[in-house]
């Protein structure tokens, strides 16, 4: 970006915390616009490399753990238990799980496809 005078920029792009701005390598302060809600930055006169990156917050990442492990749980559970129904004992168990494997893949292959969708379009937007 190329100006004789410093400007607020605004960036066409709904401010959400996670929004971070370099002007020449270094970090600026992202503002929201009122009432529009758009990124807004200070940009001083001059000749300056501008990047705009969404990335992530402490929380975001705390969930996508979350996700993840959620995720490598329920991969684990149909691999390791398939069926978790005992057809022989004639003894009521205090906690059975019935889990059949056929339910399992299908939910954990959703499962995957909202994370990827989630990651790859989502967060991405």
């Amino acid at each position: 970006v190329d100006s004789p005078d410093a400007f607020q920029a605004r960036y066409l792009a709904f401010y959400f915390p996670g929004w971070r701005v370099w002007v020449d390598g270094q970090p600026v302060e992202v503002n929201a616009t009122d009432p529009e809600g758009l990124i807004a930055f200070e940009l001083p006169a001059g000749q300056h490399a501008v990047v705009i990156r969404f990335g992530s917050t402490p929380v975001r990442t705390a969930f996508t753990a979350i996700s993840l492990l959620s995720l490598a749980a329920l991969l684990i559970i149909t691999i390791r238990y398939p069926q978790f129904v005992d057809t022989q004992s004639q003894s009521p168990k205090r906690f059975t799980l019935i889990i059949y494997h056929r339910s399992l893949t299908i939910l954990t292959l959703i499962a995957v496809v909202l994370l990827v969708v989630k990651l790859s379009v989502v967060d991405r937007t």
